[in-house]
């Protein structure tokens, strides 16, 4: 993070504004057009609902709100920027959601069971192969489908056997969020902890 080109910029930012020196000259800005936005409404008669002096109302500068938007900048581009860098982790989230994932894999299947009622046997369709297996649910096999696109296999080609199999080992991925096992203790236990 400190070898970040914003890194020194945040960290200067930072020190001008714990430090107070820019806050008091904004505070002094203040004052002067407050004053001046009172003088001229005593002096003239003018209301406060009048455009100008809405102008010079909104022309004060809230120095928390000002510093805080410039640390937050600079911030933003440091956490974006070690973000890319760590994209590739395997720890990190993928940028594809999962939930998107099964609704498109739950589609395809779901087009090509359509489909494989108006076509002749041994098409090439996914139900070809999943007929015999009825243990299979719908999310099993959009699970399958999503999991053979990964590893570049082609799903109809799969036996029942291979198909379950499939799902056993994707079951006890330990990195696939959708499919983690709960943990046994409770959350009782784990408070206790």
């Amino acid at each position: 993070m400190k070898k970040h080109p914003d890194f020194m910029n945040l960290m200067c930012d930072m020190e001008i504004y714990v430090d107070n020196h820019a806050g008091t000259m904004i505070h002094e800005a203040n004052s002067y057009v407050t004053g001046i936005r009172k003088l001229i409404m005593k002096k003239a008669g003018v209301s406060a609902d009048d455009f100008y002096m809405k102008t010079f109302e909104k022309a004060v500068i809230d120095d928390s709100a000002y510093f805080g938007n410039l640390l937050e900048g600079s911030i933003k581009n440091i956490a974006k920027d070690i973000r890319e860098d760590h994209k590739k982790d395997w720890d990190t989230g993928d940028e594809e959601h999962i939930s998107d994932k099964y609704i498109a894999s739950i589609k395809e299947l779901w087009e090509q069971i359509n489909n494989s009622e108006t076509l002749a046997p041994n098409n090439g369709t996914i139900t070809n192969n999943t007929d015999d297996d009825d243990s299979l649910t719908m999310v099993d096999k959009a699970t399958v489908i999503q999991w053979s696109k990964k590893f570049d296999l082609n799903f109809a080609k799969l036996t029942p056997q291979e198909t379950r199999i499939l799902i056993q080992m994707i079951t006890k991925a330990s990195r696939n969020p959708l499919m983690r096992q709960p943990s046994k203790r409770t959350w009782e236990e784990k408070k206790e902890e």
